[in-house]
């Protein structure tokens, strides 16, 4: 795996609907007593917020939280992911993430990544399927949307072998023995308000 990296769930967005005040509270408790039990993820939770962590203190708790224990994955589910802070392997210590970007696993197995430069001027919006087996999710680009100034453009094809992707791949070549990095990640932890997660793309 090449980094590990810690998402965060936007403060002000709506989580899961609950029907009354009663079970909202009930929600709050049960995240409340989690988040007691796991140290580690009560620091991860600040990185997102007016007041986070130290970049020492954020590291030592992201190596830490990766052998949690955990097979229920339904927090992902819905809700718009914001990177914030990684590690790689052969880094001393992580950095904070500045970058716009959001990640939303849907689902009936569709997700979306968007990232935002110059300020949001000029935004790409990646869509396609991911597969979850265990806690590994493999994700399939296929689509490529680009919006300039709020202005959206005609969306592209970005699937392997076809449309403006499969001419690069044909002018550039493959590989020699004909492989590629597929996008996976590995999920190590997952609540209502931060997951984190090994990958394997780069960077």
């Amino acid at each position: 795996w090449s980094q590990i990296a810690a998402y965060s769930c936007p403060s002000g967005q709506p989580h899961r609907r609950t029907s009354s005040p009663t079970m909202r509270a009930a929600a709050a408790f049960l995240i409340a007593c989690c988040t007691a039990l796991s140290p580690q993820a009560s620091v991860l939770h600040r990185c997102g917020s007016a007041t986070p962590p130290s970049a020492a203190e954020a590291t030592q708790a992201l190596r830490e939280i990766v052998n949690t224990r955990q097979d229920d994955w339904a927090p992902l589910y819905d809700k718009r992911w914001r990177p914030v802070f990684s590690v790689k392997p052969d880094a001393d210590e992580g950095r904070f993430l500045t970058v716009r970007a959001e990640q939303q696993f849907k689902r009936d197995g569709s997700f979306s990544n968007a990232i935002g430069l110059f300020r949001g001027a000029l935004k790409f919006m990646f869509k396609g399927t991911y597969a979850l087996t265990g806690s590994a999710t493999t994700l399939v680009i296929e689509r490529l949307r680009v919006r300039v100034l709020g202005v959206p453009l005609p969306s592209i094809d970005v699937r392997e072998g076809r449309g403006i992707r499969g001419l690069i791949e044909r002018v550039r070549g493959r590989r020699k023995d004909g492989s590629k990095r597929p996008n996976v990640y590995s999920w190590c932890y997952a609540d209502g308000d931060v997951c984190v997660a090994r990958g394997s793309s780069g960077s």
